[in-house]
């Protein structure tokens, strides 16, 4: 006697089918698993390392974000763009998985200066190493540098503050 398969079976099977795709989205989709929170750490972590050759450094410290495949890069500057060959790279650069923007200036590229205080200023566009920009940036209109760290499934944000 031959003999079918219940709706119960039936259903179990799909449920089980369902399950075991939703665990492949994410490697099937390209994006990395919490690539907003490890690049948040990433931006911590060189803002961090800006803001202590900023106090050290006696011309302060430059992050430059770029957008690259997938993601954005940042390197860190010893050095602010005042004068010609004022900026020396200071590490080796940090490609993120998620996509950094700064809230009034919107995504890569930007760069971000801080003071010996460590205060922000900010402003779009590459900044070239071997030249200088006329003045401080100062800055932005929202009143301080809002790092916003973003992939398909999460958003963070960082707030740096300006000097007043």
């Amino acid at each position: 006697m031959q003999r079918g398969f219940s709706l119960t079976e039936m259903l179990l099977a799909c449920a089980i089918a369902a399950v075991l795709l939703l665990l492949a989205m994410p490697p099937l989709s390209g994006t990395k698993p919490a690539a907003a929170a490890s690049s948040a750490l990433a931006v911590d972590a060189a803002v961090s390392k800006a803001q202590s050759i900023a106090a050290t450094s006696g011309n302060g410290a430059t992050l430059q974000f770029s957008a690259v495949t997938n993601g954005t890069a940042i390197r860190v500057y010893s050095g602010r763009p005042n004068g010609v060959s004022a900026m020396t790279q200071a590490a080796p650069d940090t490609n993120t998985f998620a996509t950094i923007a700064e809230s009034s200036l919107g995504a890569a590229p930007f760069a971000v200066f801080f003071d010996s205080s460590g205060h922000a200023s900010a402003m779009s566009g590459m900044v070239d190493p071997a030249a200088a920009i006329a003045s401080d940036p100062g800055c932005p209109a929202a009143g301080a540098v809002t790092l916003l760290i973003s992939d398909p499934r999460d958003r963070v944000q960082r707030t740096l503050p300006c000097a007043h």
